[in-house]
């Protein structure tokens, strides 16, 4: 359970701060070129993803029961 959550909190640091640097380069100045309009809906996509990584990482690494 310690490895589960440890791998979550890594992973989520991790794949944040991907997220966090590509969505600068490519995201932000998109959201600027489409015009005002597409800045706030690139702001909620790009938290809604973020919000999502640690749940995301937790479903993947859950145990698999065999029995």
């Amino acid at each position: 359970m310690l490895q589960r959550i440890t791998a979550t909190i890594a992973a989520t640091l991790i794949l944040w701060f991907f997220w966090w640097f590509f969505g600068n380069l490519l995201l932000v100045p998109a959201g600027y070129s489409l015009g005002g309009f597409a800045l706030p809906i690139v702001s909620v996509i790009f938290w809604i993803v973020t919000a999502l990584i640690p749940f995301l990482v937790w479903r993947r690494l859950r145990p698999t029961v065999k029995g």
